[in-house]
């Protein structure tokens, strides 16, 4: 009912003991005026000044892990909310272990419903736990606000932009499993230039072969064990890495994509790379696709400092689904800014003529490649100068992803 009839029927009422002569009837058209007044002033400002605060205590999970959501609402002003209802909106992908989630007119969305009543300048925190059931970058909000009067004649709601981020890693897979050796994670090519040798960081001593330099003979080493012993020094640079992975699970655009091949690709990478980078290397990324709302093609600049694995899982976990650029077309493009001997893994579970042809290119170049070939079939079984792994496909996926996840090795 519009606001003006409940007015019309408290003057109604007014001039109707007035007529009848009815002190009653006018005492109870000014209580209907009071009470219509007040309500007017409740519905007004009952959500001025209602405070709305979001916080992850951990925004950033591992595949299946629990993320801490903290809501605050605070009622700063001297007018108390008989009732309010908020309803804060979270994608799919994401579920609720504590309360309730309640179906949302937004596809692939769903609810989170508060309904509480606040005295004035009362805060009140409710903790949730939710579990990151797929990898994925979430955009959580906007929320909206429900109140009214006490009397229940009218109510007011407010859209407000709270949005958060939390975002779910790919779940990492042991790649020891896959007879992948972690000792030598760039398979059996080594860099095709002799790495340099720093002269003040000695490793160790080890026999001497021919070819070593009588320079680095360790003569006391030699002479406490009666035969040469060579020293060994750690290498003033270590060969770079870098992963290129391909998003695209079809040969062609028009069929889709297998989204269990696709984290297949993506753990994988991940895994490799925190192999990479716990042997040393430093290990940098590129992804033909862009993140959540970025518009720009993912990479991580190759290092190996601390930070580096947890920058690399967090482009993987903001991949979206559809490629950017053609694989082949990444791999081209990339060829002049390549560090010189740097080594190419490449992840991808189609590998037609033009990605064979620029995984040849970079071979040609001087730089070891190996492909990490997965899928339900590998399409090639050999290409001249090329390391292929085939891993596996999507039971590899089904398989692994029912198991635990593996222990980080330290490199977080």
């Amino acid at each position: 009912m519009r606001v003006s009839y409940w007015w019309w029927g408290a003057v109604a009422i007014i001039l109707a003991g007035a007529i009848l002569h009815a002190p009653l009837f006018i005492l109870l058209g000014m209580l209907y005026v009071l009470v219509l007044a007040s309500s007017q002033v409740w519905n007004r400002y009952c959500l001025a000044q209602v405070q709305y605060t979001r916080r992850f205590i951990n925004n950033r999970v591992d595949y299946g892990g629990e993320a801490v959501l903290e809501i605050e609402i605070i009622n700063a002003k001297p007018l108390p909310l008989a009732w309010l209802t908020v309803r804060d909106e979270f994608p799919d992908g994401l579920h609720l272990l504590t309360g309730r989630e309640d179906p949302s007119s937004h596809a692939r969305r769903w609810l989170l419903t508060n309904m509480l009543s606040l005295r004035w300048y009362e805060r009140v925190v409710r903790r949730y736990r939710i579990l990151g059931q797929k990898r994925g970058a979430y955009q959580i909000g906007p929320i909206e606000l429900l109140s009214g009067d006490v009397f229940g004649f009218w109510r007011r709601s407010e859209e407000r932009l709270v949005e958060d981020e939390l975002l779910v890693y790919p779940k990492l897979l042991d790649l020891r499993r896959l007879a992948v050796n972690s000792q030598r994670p760039l398979g059996d090519r080594a860099a095709p230039r002799q790495l340099l040798e720093d002269p003040l960081r000695l490793l160790g001593v080890r026999e001497y072969v021919p070819g070593d330099s009588v320079r680095h003979i360790h003569w006391k080493a030699s002479a406490h064990t009666l035969s040469l012993m060579t020293k060994v020094y750690e290498p003033s640079t270590s060969p770079t890495v870098l992963f290129f992975v391909n998003v695209t699970t079809f040969e062609h655009a028009y069929q889709g994509f297998d989204q269990e091949i696709q984290e297949l690709v993506l753990s994988i990478t991940g895994a490799a790379a925190q192999l990479t980078l716990e042997a040393g290397y430093p290990t940098g990324l590129q992804i033909n696709t862009s993140g959540v709302g970025t518009g720009r093609l993912l990479r991580v600049r190759p290092g190996r400092h601390p930070a580096q694995f947890m920058q690399i899982m967090e482009a993987l976990a903001r991949a979206l689904q559809l490629q950017l650029v053609p694989f082949a077309g990444l791999l081209r493009e990339s060829m002049t800014d390549l560090p010189y001997g740097a080594t190419i893994i490449a992840v991808s579970a189609v590998a037609d003529e033009a990605i064979v042809s620029a995984l040849l290119d970079l071979h040609r170049r001087g730089h070891p490649v190996t492909l990490l070939a997965l899928g339900e079939k590998p399409a090639y079984q050999d290409i001249p100068g090329v390391e292929i792994k085939y891993l596996g496909g999507r039971e590899l996926w089904r398989t692994l992803e029912r198991q635990t996840q593996p222990p980080n090795f330290g490199v977080r």
